[in-house]
């Protein structure tokens, strides 16, 4: 059922092997490769609220403010980074738990609602990068870590392939236990 899919992603590559050939080489997977797993580290999130009849229209914004929650309070010191994590998760959980309360609780649309927390998460990122995050730089640690490249390629695209896993292993047991 995912023929046409891997069609058209062959004939886009044939295409792209003609027209931009510099797109398919390893200096610009190396910049590309990072950011796409991000995206695709966020799409699973979305996956599991789907999987649940869900939708949560907040994520854009809450990875922007937990991102600047990160920076912000690690403020440019290794020793900070996990307290700056720690705070970034916490962050994260404080929308998720708003937006459950407002959806189950409260019974409102989760439309509007996590459209709603998205928009008030990136206002407020948007403010705290003006005041706090703006001058701190990115922990050493963390950067390197992101600049690591494990088989030439970006930790940043190895940790997100063992969230993959993780994620797919999470759901088989879970489906092996309710007996699909």
């Amino acid at each position: 059922r995912f023929l046409p899919v891997w069609v058209a992603t062959v004939v886009l590559l044939v295409v792209a092997a003609f027209i931009a050939p510099a797109a398919l080489r390893c200096t610009s997977w190396a910049f590309v490769l990072p950011y796409m797993t991000i995206l695709a580290v966020a799409a699973l999130g979305q996956m599991l609220v789907i999987m649940q009849a869900g939708i949560d229209l907040s994520t854009a914004g809450v990875i922007s403010l937990c991102g600047n929650v990160l920076v912000g309070v690690s403020a440019n010191s290794d020793s900070r980074l996990a307290l700056g994590i720690l705070a970034s998760v916490g962050v994260g959980t404080l929308v998720g738990l708003c937006n459950g309360i407002l959806v189950a609780v409260v019974r409102l649309n989760p439309l509007i609602v996590t459209l709603a927390t998205g928009q008030v998460a990136l206002a407020w990122s948007v403010r705290y990068n003006r005041e706090v995050a703006a001058n701190p730089n990115v922990p050493d640690a963390l950067s390197s870590w992101a600049g690591h490249k494990p088989l030439g390629i970006s930790a940043v695209f190895w940790t997100g392939a063992a969230l993959t896993l993780l994620v797919a292993l999470a759901l088989w047991v879970s489906a092996l236990a309710v007996g699909r």
